[in-house]
C-alpha cells in the first residue's frame, strides 16, 4: 500500500497513554491522510484511460470509503473459476487463464460485491500476517479496511487490499468488471 498505509490506520486509531502524544500522532496521521487521499485521486485520474467507466467509477466512488468495514466472502485463485460442470467438456486445458473472483457482502448485508480480475500478473494474499493491526492472530481477516489501484508497469494495475487484521490483498491484472448482488432481506 503506497497511499492508505496501515500505519497511517494506527496512528488514526492510536491508543497512546499520554494524552498530548497520542493527540499528536492523530493529528499527523489524520493530516498525512488528507494529503495521501488527494495524491491518490491524483494519480487514480491518470490511470483513467487504461479502465473502462465501469471500473473507474468502481474504483473511485464505490471502494473508497465505500467498501470500508465489508466482509470478504471468498477470494478465488484459478484457472478455471468460473467453469460449471457441463463446460468442463470443452474447458480447453492447454488454453486456460488466470483469474481472481473475490465476493464481497456490504457493511449493511443488503448487498454482494462480485469483483472479478483477468490477465493476472500476480496475486499475494497475506494472511494470517506477521504484521498484525487490530487483531490479534487467532482473529479473522476481519473487516476491509481501505483499498488503493496503482499502476505497476505498463501493462498491469494492482488493486490492494488493507483489512483490519493486518490482511493484505494484492492482485496484479489487466482486465477489472464487477457486479452487485442484491440481498432481501427478511
Amino acid at each position: 500500500m503506497q497511499y492508505f498505509t496501515s500505519q497511517m490506520w494506527r496512528d488514526t486509531n492510536s491508543q497512546e497513554p499520554d494524552r498530548k502524544k497520542n493527540e499528536m500522532i492523530r493529528l499527523a496521521a489524520s493530516k498525512k491522510w488528507e494529503k495521501n487521499f488527494v495524491a491518490y485521486y491524483e494519480q487514480l485520474e491518470q490511470i483513467r484511460p487504461r479502465l473502462s467507466v465501469e471500473a473507474y467509477e468502481f474504483f473511485a466512488k464505490i471502494t473508497n470509503p465505500r467498501l470500508h468495514g465489508d466482509t470478504l466472502l471468498s477470494f478465488s485463485v484459478g484457472d478455471g473459476i468460473n467453469i460449471s460442470p457441463p463446460d468442463l467438456f470443452t474447458f480447453e486445458k492447454h488454453h486456460r487463464e488466470t483469474s481472481v473472483t473475490m465476493r464481497v457482502l456490504c457493511h449493511h448485508e443488503d448487498e454482494i460485491y462480485i469483483l472479478n480480475y483477468k490477465q493476472i500478473g500476480r496475486t499475494v494474499f497475506d494472511f494470517p500476517t506477521t504484521e498484525p493491526l487490530f487483531h490479534a492472530d487467532e482473529y479473522p481477516i476481519a473487516d476491509w479496511g481501505y483499498d488503493e489501484l496503482t499502476v505497476v508497469d505498463d501493462e498491469y494495475l494492482r488493486h490492494e487490499i488493507l483489512f483490519s487484521s493486518g490482511a493484505i490483498i494484492a492482485i496484479d491484472f489487466k482486465e477489472f468488471s464487477y457486479s452487485t448482488e442484491n440481498i432481501e432481506l427478511t
